[in-house]
């Protein structure tokens, strides 16, 4: 069995994402990518989830920012369009990169 995978190469190829990806895995995610290692037997899990939620937690908080700032109402009507349009679109990776996050640390605690 493979220790360690890339679940966009699986996505691309098989559309399925995370099928091959075992039960023990964790996943890193990143911008268009989310790559996965075998943690069976490897490190300790209880500091993973550890680090995982320490990491969720920091993105959580860069979402609410931007949230905010795409709330306000002087941002949107006195920033550069491109500016804004920036911020819309890392509102969304973040949006997507916390949502697998959020599911490799619950695949973590199973």
């Amino acid at each position: 069995m493979d220790r360690v995978g890339n679940t966009a190469e699986a996505e691309g190829a098989a559309g399925k994402g995370n099928s091959d990806r075992p039960s023990t895995a964790v996943a890193t995610v990143g911008t268009g990518f989310e790559a996965w290692v075998d943690l069976k037997d490897a490190v300790d899990v209880v500091a993973v989830t550890q680090r995982m939620q320490k990491e969720l937690e920091k993105q959580r908080a860069l979402f609410e920012r931007t949230d905010k700032k795409l709330l306000s109402s002087g941002f949107i009507e006195k920033a550069d369009p491109a500016v804004v349009e920036k911020e819309r679109e890392k509102h969304g990776e973040l949006a997507r990169k916390i949502e697998k996050m959020e599911k490799n640390l619950a695949s973590l605690k199973d």
